[in-house]
């Protein structure tokens, strides 16, 4: 469907079904049941999540590192700004 640029639901209204039926359709092709493909897009829902978070984590634990006290970025603010002036 999106291969020609378009997209489920304008297919759906071109062939006057709902877009529900164009993804049964599509999971018969595909092999799998309606029910199946709602599993694993809940799973592949569950695991970009889950990615998401390890990626947040890197990013702060890589953000640590740049910093020259090595405080966590937004962890004590201009106090921690004002200690490393002095020193």
């Amino acid at each position: 469907m999106l291969k020609n640029g378009k997209g489920t639901k304008e297919v759906a209204e071109l062939l006057g079904v709902s877009e529900q039926v164009l993804y049964n359709w599509k999971s018969k092709e595909n092999g799998l049941s309606a029910s199946e493909n709602s599993v694993e897009l809940k799973a592949a829902r569950e695991e970009a999540e889950q990615l998401r978070k390890r990626m947040k984590e890197a990013e702060r634990e890589r953000d640590i590192g740049k910093r020259p006290d090595g405080a966590e970025p937004g962890a004590g603010g201009r106090h921690h700004l004002r200690a490393a002036q002095r020193r």
